[in-house]
């Protein structure tokens, strides 16, 4: 895994200098950091404060304290939010880019019925799993209040970025790539 892992930092990071940006300095294929545009959050890591069970639409659950282990994306939207719609397909496409290398994405409806959330799903043939966080307690407990809202977390439960509101692609790509180089001596031992 930690081949894998390498590998694709080294190609994630070629990819993001090749590729047009959003006017931002591109990420040196070096260096691979978090943008500007992540945020501090009440939200350091997914351990015992932060162990949460959300419903999924498909009748299971998602449990946050499990997903240590791998890299992680949490995608907070509401379907009536324009940029959540607007990067929806993106994040599907980002998702299925890089589960191979162990990126686990999971969307996490804020407020909304499970009815409108598979609407959503529907609409924009989302293959991820969707949670729902129906009274906003999970969103609310993690400090966040903005949709979209975008949270990765390293494969320790380590936040590396945090960021309400919209990301494009490269912008998503980057922290893809920080995500999963994060340094093995900086990962906090369980």
């Amino acid at each position: 895994m930690v081949a894998t892992r390498d590998r694709f930092v080294r190609i994630a990071a070629a990819t993001l200098v090749a590729v047009a940006g959003s006017g931002r300095a591109p990420v040196r294929a070096a260096v691979v950091r978090a943008g500007p545009y992540c945020s501090p959050s009440k939200a350091a890591s997914l351990g015992d404060d932060y162990d949460f069970r959300l419903p999924t639409l498909d009748g299971g659950d998602v449990h946050f304290g499990a997903l240590s282990g791998s890299p992680l994306w949490l995608n907070f939207f509401a379907s009536w939010c324009a940029p959540c719609n607007r990067e929806a397909a993106v994040v599907e496409r980002l998702a299925r880019r890089h589960a191979a290398a162990g990126l686990v994405v999971v969307g996490i409806d804020v407020g909304e019925t499970p009815e409108v959330a598979r609407a959503f799903r529907d609409r924009h043939a989302l293959t991820f799993p969707i949670g729902l966080d129906l009274g906003g307690a999970v969103f609310r407990a993690l400090g966040f209040d903005a949709y979209p809202t975008h949270a990765f977390f390293d494969e320790a439960g380590r936040m590396t970025c945090c960021v309400a509101g919209g990301l494009d692609e490269n912008e998503m790509a980057n922290e893809i790539a920080v995500a999963f180089a994060a340094p093995p001596q900086a990962r906090p031992r369980r």
